[in-house]
């Protein structure tokens, strides 16, 4: 799985993976699967999740979608070419829907 990342989650009661998991069912074969990185498989527990492998960005658009948050450069990467958020378990998606609204996104490091 060279192709692949495996994400454990070791804060017990945060469920990001699930939620991760969740976001990528609903929106993957819909406009917006664009901005997320692929979840391949999720364990039963939720504990390990495994994700499309993603390579550093270069650049980044002054504008995202209003469902993605956490503009921290290492919470998005490259995948198949475009900007994608490999991050997204904190994402607004559940209060601002799959919208094709944008706002100026304010990127920062760690």
């Amino acid at each position: 799985m060279p192709d692949c990342v495996v994400k454990v989650e070791e804060d017990a009661g945060r469920f990001q993976n699930v939620i991760e998991w969740e976001i990528w069912q609903r929106v993957q074969g819909t406009d917006i699967e664009k901005w997320f990185a692929p979840c391949r498989w999720i364990s039963p527990n939720g504990g390990v999740l495994v994700m499309a492998r993603t390579t550093p960005a270069i650049e980044y658009p002054d504008k995202m979608p209003v469902f993605l948050c956490d503009f921290k450069r290492t919470n998005y990467g490259v995948y198949d070419g475009r900007l994608v958020c490999h991050d997204y378990g904190t994402s607004l998606i559940f209060e601002h829907g799959m919208t094709k609204r944008m706002r100026k996104a304010e990127w920062w490091d760690a």
